[in-house]
């Protein structure tokens, strides 16, 4: 679990240099389509390990994309509450997250991708329909590139790709690419391709209440950290969602509006435990998902 208690903790456990990345060794990976092999390409500049360095930090989930082109839900909705908020935490040593599949990436290296992020989205997505076809940029309403190489790096736990699970050859597990200085996008779980903005040392933490008017002990205790407080904004993007589709849908809102009520009062009792107000948000979250899903 991240310690966000305070954002100059997660600087502490990021605050390293990515050490000799010009010398790691970079492997050549061939698939069985010739056409593919020509196309993927890993290669190595003396420009990666500054574009590596760049992702050392702390950064917050901006936005979940899903492909809009598929004709079924997959296990992530469009910008996904469950997602968007969360913290990836990147140095030498592990990348750390928070996401509903938080789990840490142990002597992370980073090896380039010769596409650029149209290319390496329709090579490692998954397709849809039958026979499937395979998404684009676009489908992912994410700007493809100029058509030459970028910033993108396949993320590997020492050896093995991150998540050897996702994605098809010839690129699979983790990928990154850099968007920008304080911009990047990230594939994830569920065919997501996620964004992430840096978060900057210092941040303070800002729930969906004004923490001045905080009257409970959870209450304070989410205004005193920032990855509590972005749960907690998680929490309200979803019911507000969850209460507008009711509205529109001309379901009973006051169900909705109660429900929230008596998690709330539940919420509460957590008191000042990090741990179970953690639980209790994340608990909330599927279940509101859950309805807005179907």
């Amino acid at each position: 679990m991240i310690d966000m208690s305070s954002t100059g903790e997660l600087f502490r456990l990021a605050n390293h240099k990515y050490k000799n990345m010009r010398t790691r060794s970079l492997l050549l990976r061939w698939p069985q389509s010739i056409a593919l092999s020509m196309l993927f390409v890993l290669s190595h500049t003396t420009s990666a390990s500054d574009d590596v360095g760049m992702v050392k930090g702390v950064w917050q989930v901006s936005e979940a994309h899903t492909n809009s082109a598929a004709t079924s839900i997959g296990h992530y909705i469009w910008n996904d509450p469950r997602l968007v908020g969360r913290i990836f935490s990147f140095d030498d040593a592990v990348i750390r997250n928070n996401t509903p599949e938080f789990d840490v990436c142990a002597v992370p290296t980073f090896h380039p991708i010769n596409f650029d992020l149209g290319g390496t989205i329709q090579t490692s997505m998954g397709g849809y329909g039958y026979p499937p076809v395979q998404p684009t940029a676009s489908d992912y309403r994410i700007a493809p590139g100029d058509g030459k190489s970028r910033s993108i790096f396949e993320v590997r736990c020492g050896t093995t790709p991150w998540h050897n699970e996702l994605g098809v050859d010839p690129i699979r597990g983790v990928w990154i690419a850099k968007l920008g200085t304080d911009q990047i996008a990230l594939r994830w779980f569920g065919e997501t391709v996620l964004t992430l903005h840096r978060v900057v040392e210092g941040a303070k933490p800002n729930p969906s209440f004004s923490c001045v008017k905080a009257s409970s002990a959870a209450e304070r205790t989410i205004c005193s950290s920032y990855e509590l407080s972005a749960f907690d904004q998680s929490v309200s993007t979803a019911y507000v969602q969850l209460l507008k589709q009711a509205k529109v849908t001309d379901h009973e809102t006051a169900g909705v509006v109660a429900d929230q009520g008596a998690w709330l009062k539940l919420r509460n009792r957590c008191l000042t435990s990090r741990e179970c107000l953690i639980k209790s948000m994340r608990n909330r979250l599927e279940v509101i998902v859950s309805k807005i899903q179907t």
